[in-house]
């Protein structure tokens, strides 16, 4: 009988000890950025704003979409916007920016242009007249979202932001928050969509460089990076893909079939 208990002692402490090695692993690729990413937005605790679309292309369609650039009016709920955006960006073969200027919880105007090729896209305008723009129509919310062309389905997702992403949020972002604007960016691939970055008014700067400072310092740190995994514990990306949303979509099915029933 003690022999059992001994062995079921040593098997737990063997258990364990994988554990502490495993959370204290090296990252990743990109796995650093994505736990930047998920404790970033943690902070800003605005995940709330976007859900599933109820109907595609609810207010953003593709025929609104303009190749060289321009502006177009909108009428759809900003918590749609995502899901909206990416239904209409399904099946291009380019890149693409849209940018959406929402106010009191409704997106009513949009910049929009295609990309070079498949690979990249630069806005045709600049971030000044999109300030302008913002500032002209009462903009409380500007999102900003791509898509990653994918011809090759489900065995390989796109749905992540690239270097360069990151980096233009980094430049992009404070000049909106700095008007009193929340902002954020993302990614959409074959109707799904990731927001991957955001600043709010009143969230500082500060604390950002603070969680960039920290998972910079997990690079060369177990105990940094056991802690960071700890925390990001439980967490999920703010995309159509977390848990979260997949059941709030499950629901608006199941709403839209009672009303349709209760219509009939």
């Amino acid at each position: 009988m003690l022999w059992i208990i001994a062995f079921v002692v040593v098997v737990a402490l063997f258990l364990i000890w994988s554990d502490h090695v495993k959370q204290g692993a090296p990252w990743q690729p990109c796995e650093a950025d994505k736990v930047f990413e998920m404790l970033w937005l943690k902070r800003l605790d605005q995940t709330h704003l976007f859900e599933p679309s109820t109907s595609e292309e609810r207010g953003i369609t593709k025929a609104i979409l303009s190749r060289g650039g321009g502006f177009s009016e909108v009428v759809c709920p900003l918590k749609e916007v995502p899901a909206a955006t990416a239904a209409a960006l399904k099946g291009k073969h380019h890149e693409w920016i849209v940018v959406v200027f929402a106010r009191n919880g409704l997106a009513t105007s949009m910049w929009s242009n295609k990309g070079l090729d498949k690979s990249r896209v630069h806005l045709a305008t600049t971030l000044t007249q999109l300030v302008r723009h913002a500032q002209k129509t009462g903009a409380d919310t500007v999102v900003v979202l791509h898509n990653h062309p994918n011809s090759v389905g489900a065995r390989v997702s796109f749905l992540g932001a690239s270097h360069q992403d990151r980096i233009s949020a980094d430049h992009s972002g404070p000049l909106f928050v700095r008007e009193g604007m929340r902002y954020f960016e993302g990614v959409c691939e074959r109707g799904d969509w990731l927001i991957y970055d955001g600043f709010v008014p009143g969230v500082g700067l500060d604390e950002r460089a603070n969680i960039q400072s920290e998972v910079l310092e997990s690079m060369n740190s177990p105990a940094i990076r056991r802690a960071l995994r700890s925390k990001i514990n439980g967490l999920e990306p703010w995309s159509s893909r977390s848990n979260a949303v997949q059941q709030k979509r499950a629901m608006h099915r199941i709403l839209e079939g009672t009303t349709t029933k209760q219509g009939n």
